[in-house]
């Protein structure tokens, strides 16, 4: 079915949501703070099928079928993907990208659900990245406490809402949501970050829940009543995951929000919006931002104002604002049109006609994104950079 208006892709992300149902607070600190339970890091590498680096409790797990094959499959896929889809990725960012992601120390990404995977690739220096969407925060699930069989179930899910990352480079919200609920303890981003982090051999060193004061101000969240994780009410529901990347001494931090963008929402939290506008960001990132920022009007012209970089795919801010002399921008990939399940208005006659006659446009030895879903040459990035002083 075709989408109609132009509020469809919010209620597409909004109706998953609506799936989700409230949790308990998320388990925090680097140590085993709970009696008997092992430390964030080591839940971490559980998730994503890495072993144990000492005796714990989940080490005796580890010796369970659902763990093992759990383990080999992403094994596998890790294997091929590291001799295929990432060296492709990272001979690009070499290439083409080493300005903005060697620049890139602090990371805007909007619309962005769980996905630490690309934002990681991408801005390797980044030391803070900031995420948003209309997912749910969730916690760190209890896998000791959970029996074989809701194991297996976990492990399954899990799996199943991987492969739209892994296939197309993005989550689809509506299936996520659909997977997630079939499995409480896998509700929420925060199992998913867990797992791309153990993945990328991050060692995961704490897991807060935040929110923000009637200032803007990031404060603790922890066992706070009115936090009832659901992105639609007027509660910023938010978690703060501090991590070091392999071989380093320096903590990095991931914040991701769980609230809805929309310029009305954001009109009944404007102490949100405060926190907004304190943010301070290198590049802001959009990949399958499913054309928000054509009339989420805040969100644009934050990241109009204040990037030095923008980095994206066609589905973030429209081409129209990049064509005055405050920006350079460089084009990559083909731009073949929109997906049918998107709205007509989201298609760009001026990008087409930028791609059509600009002779400097490069290609991308990769698929990402919806243009990747529509042709398999149909991957479109643009990287603009901010060329006046304001």
């Amino acid at each position: 079915m075709k989408t109609r208006t132009k509020y469809a892709p919010l209620m597409v992300v909004a109706f998953a949501a609506m799936l989700f149902t409230p949790c308990c607070g998320v388990h925090e600190g680097s140590s085993a703070d709970r009696e008997g339970q092992p430390a964030v890091g080591e839940v971490a590498r559980y998730l994503a099928g890495m072993p144990q680096t000492r005796v714990n409790k989940l080490s005796e797990l580890e010796k369970s079928p659902a763990w093992k094959n759990h383990a080999a499959y992403f094994d596998a896929l890790y294997a091929t993907m590291e001799k295929t889809r990432i060296p492709a990725i990272r001979g690009f960012i070499a290439k083409e990208l080493g300005d903005v992601s060697g620049d890139t120390e602090k990371l805007l990404y909007l619309f962005s659900g769980p996905d630490f995977f690309y934002a990681d690739l991408f801005f390797p220096n980044a030391k803070q990245m900031v995420l948003f969407g209309l997912e749910r925060v969730g916690q760190v699930p209890p896998m000791t406490d959970l029996d074989p069989a809701r194991q297996q179930a976990f492990f399954d899910v899990l799996r199943q809402s991987l492969v739209w990352m892994y296939d197309w480079g993005y989550f689809v919200t509506t299936f996520m949501g659909e997977h997630f609920s079939k499995v409480m303890e896998l509700r929420g981003v925060v199992p998913l970050v867990l797992f791309f982090m153990a993945r990328a051999e991050c060692d995961v060193t704490a897991v807060e829940r935040v929110t923000v004061d009637q200032k803007g101000n990031v404060i603790s969240a922890a066992n706070d009543p009115l936090d009832v994780d659901a992105p639609g009410d007027l509660y910023v529901s938010g978690v703060r995951i501090t991590y070091k990347k392999n071989g380093e001494k320096e903590t990095r931090t991931l914040y991701y929000w769980s609230h809805d963008l929309s310029d009305g929402h954001l009109a009944k939290t404007p102490h949100f919006v405060a926190y907004m506008d304190s943010l301070k960001f290198d590049t802001a990132y959009f990949k399958a931002a499913s054309y928000l920022p054509y009339w989420m009007n805040y969100c644009r012209n934050l990241v109009l104002n204040k990037s030095k970089y923008i980095f994206q795919s066609d589905s973030g801010v429209p081409y129209k604002y990049f064509t005055g002399q405050e920006w350079t921008t460089r084009m990559y990939g083909n731009y073949m049109g929109i997906l049918g399940v998107f709205p007509a208005w989201a298609y760009q006659t001026d990008l087409a006609q930028r791609y059509a006659t600009d002779k400097t446009v490069k290609p991308v030895p990769f698929g990402i994104c919806y243009g990747f879903r529509l042709h398999p040459q149909g991957t479109n990035l643009m990287v603009a950079k901010r060329s006046a002083a304001r």
